[in-house]
């Protein structure tokens, strides 16, 4: 039955009614849908515990799932082509000018300019829909209530692992994920089936690949510590001695909270299926004839595992999206679809990362489930520099051991965007994390921009798009991470995350009910990957992938990496920003600090000769097909806010 029922809450003019373009005004309409699952529908069979969802008297397992839909208010303008854009933590967001805001922002309180947005101009219509059960539901944080697994009528008690992580010392913790960007978008969902629990175990680790160090149960007890006073918790962990910060603790516990996480994916199936074949006129669309999906970070990562998972087919038969966009996502997936699922997890190794699934397969064998189904999108992976750093990114398109290339097949095209990091031009949350060197800072819009235009014409017109450009093991551009921080090391006053605390990808046990979604914990991890990430020149800025102006004609270094103030004996890598190491401005200081790198003075003559150099770059570029000729001024005016800034003129 998939879509039950839809209520539209709120209809209301996108911008004040503001038109854009030959595509004229928009509307928001708002709603909810409510989603009616066959536990044995083949289309549902991947569901992890849909067997055991609540049921309605006719069978059905049900779930209700916030919405948002951008449309152009006379259908007329429409152009055909349904945008789908997988809500962030919630988010009601398309990034880096495709979209209705040039970075992550939420519908409608943003206004931007009238060149900033491929979809508005282009008459596209766009959609989001909730998908995680574990945010607050509500006007801003699109979210989906889904049923529990149950067993003689309770919800299913078992095993539950979390991994937490202190910015500062503390005694006393959340039962959250111990990541910054978590802070406000979630609430602990997980309680403790009991407080006292003597098999609930906590372990302490400095690095990713370290040594779990067993802290003894009379240490730690479900509590939260406030004012001096500690009292019992559900939803805190409290330990003797504190919890130091930078190291990573992994607590298992058991729990009676059982959310059949997996109709999360259902959701968006069921859901755009719904508007391609435009099953619900009182949304007022045009008809739809192409369907793209877009996920960033968090929801590119659940994209990985939706696709794995063989989710691009309705319960109808029917194919779902006809092109994925995975941006910044890596070679990962998440807890998206597993008994005590996660979906918020940023950085923990767990089900979804190695184990359980092919999500850290290449990209050939990501899509076997979907080739056997002859339901295939065409797909683009574009990935910054950090997540190759992060571990996981090479892993797409190498074998483990790093010994060879795997070839996209013929429906995948990969790219990485060298020397920039997950963050773009988010300076301010970049700085926010805490970072020993300043973050790259470049906007990575005119490239997406004009990939997202390949894309559209690869999926729409069957126009062939440019070729991978990613490191490779054959043409020596694919290195270890290892030599190139040995590199870097030349560079005075830059701060290396140590190599011993730099993620990694191991092989994960998770027991022998994995592959259903039913994971073991504390699970064995083994075989650790061999991570390669780009090679670089005598500047140390990256030579695969695609090189923007900035990394053409530079006034510094630009790396993947960046790291925190070291806790303890290591320096950690750094979450999600990379690294700006500006060149020296004069010979004279090259000299006085020793920097191997030639000084801004010694490259370029004066701020006319960058600037020529800048627009040679951008051309190159535009001919290549990397950046639109529309985003010409924007890309050679936001490299030299860079020069300006590293002369000090910005």
């Amino acid at each position: 039955m998939a879509i039950e029922s839809l209520t539209i809450t709120s209809t209301e003019p996108y911008e004040g009614g503001r038109a854009w373009g030959e595509s004229g005004p928009f509307e928001v309409v708002r709603g909810t849908v409510t989603i009616a699952l066959h536990p044995m529908a083949a289309a549902n069979e991947r569901i992890t515990d849909i067997t055991l969802a609540e049921r309605g008297a006719d069978g059905l397992a049900r779930a209700e799932a916030d919405f948002c839909v951008l449309r152009p208010t006379d259908p007329a303008r429409a152009n055909g082509g349904l945008f789908f854009s997988v809500a962030n933590r919630g988010n009601v967001t398309v990034p880096f000018g495709i979209g209705p805001a040039p970075v992550l922002a939420t519908l409608p309180e943003y206004t931007i300019p009238s060149n900033d947005s491929l979809l508005l101009h282009g008459g596209w219509t766009i959609a989001w829909c909730g998908w995680q059960f574990d945010l607050a539901r509500g006007p801003r944080q699109l979210g989906i209530t889904v049923p529990q697994a149950l067993q003689d009528g309770r919800p299913i008690e078992g095993d539950f692992r979390i991994e937490l992580r202190a910015a500062t010392d503390a005694t006393s913790l959340r039962l959250l994920d111990g990541t910054a960007i978590m802070a406000g978008r979630t609430q602990p969902v997980y309680p403790p089936a009991g407080l006292e629990q003597p098999q609930a175990s906590l372990s302490e680790r400095e690095t990713p690949a370290g040594e779990r160090i067993p802290i003894p149960r009379g240490r730690w007890r479900f509590a939260h510590e406030k004012d001096g006073v500690v009292e019992p918790s559900d939803s805190h962990i409290w330990l003797e001695g504190g919890f130091k910060a930078g190291s990573i603790y992994e607590l298992v516990y058991r729990t009676a909270y059982c959310p059949v996480a997996g109709i999360g994916m259902a959701a968006i199936r069921d859901f755009v299926s719904e508007l391609r074949h435009n099953r619900r006129p009182e949304l007022g669309l045009a008809p739809i004839d192409r369907v793209l999906g877009m996920g960033v970070s968090q929801t590119g990562r659940l994209l990985r595992g939706f696709l794995g998972d063989g989710f691009n087919v309705d319960e109808a038969g029917a194919r779902v999206f006809d092109g994925v966009f995975i941006h910044v996502a890596g070679g990962r997936s998440g807890e998206f679809n597993h008994r005590y699922a996660q979906p918020n997890e940023a950085l923990a190794h767990g089900y979804g990362e190695t184990g359980g699934g092919p999500w850290m397969a290449p990209a050939g064998g990501l899509l076997d489930r979907l080739r056997l189904l002859g339901a295939v999108p065409k797909v683009f992976w574009v990935n910054s520099a950090w997540e190759y750093w992060r571990g996981d990114a090479a892993h797409t398109h190498t074998k483990r051991d790093a010994s060879a290339d795997i070839p996209n097949p013929p429906e995948v095209r990969s790219y990485l965007m060298a020397g920039l990091d997950h963050l773009g031009a988010n300076v301010e949350m970049a700085r926010a994390v805490g970072i020993a060197n300043e973050p790259t800072g470049v906007d990575p819009s005119p490239l997406l921009r004009a990939l997202f235009s390949h894309f559209d014409a690869w999926v729409s017109r069957d126009v062939e798009p440019p070729a991978s450009r990613i490191p490779l093991i054959t043409d020596g551009t694919a290195v270890t991470r290892e030599s190139v921080l040995q590199a870097a090391s030349r560079i005075p006053g830059a701060a290396l995350p140590d190599a011993e605390a730099l993620p990694c990808v191991p092989d994960i046990d998770l027991g022998p009910d994995a592959t259903r979604g039913v994971i073991r914990w504390p699970a064995i991890y083994s075989d650790y990957a061999t991570t390669v990430v780009s090679a670089v020149d005598d500047d140390c800025n990256e030579v695969a992938g695609i090189r923007m102006p900035e990394q053409q004609v530079p006034v510094a270094t630009l790396t993947g990496w960046n790291t925190q103030r070291a806790h303890g004996r290591l320096r950690p890598f750094s979450a999600m920003p990379g690294s700006r190491l500006p060149f020296a401005r004069t010979a004279a200081e090259r000299e006085a600090t020793g920097d191997p790198r030639a000084s801004i003075a010694e490259r370029y003559r004066d701020r006319a000769d960058y600037q020529q150099r800048v627009a040679s770059a951008t051309d190159a570029l535009i001919a290549d097909g990397f950046i639109l000729a529309l985003d010409r001024d924007f890309a050679i005016e936001s490299a030299m806010q860079h020069y300006d800034e590293a002369l000090g003129d910005g």
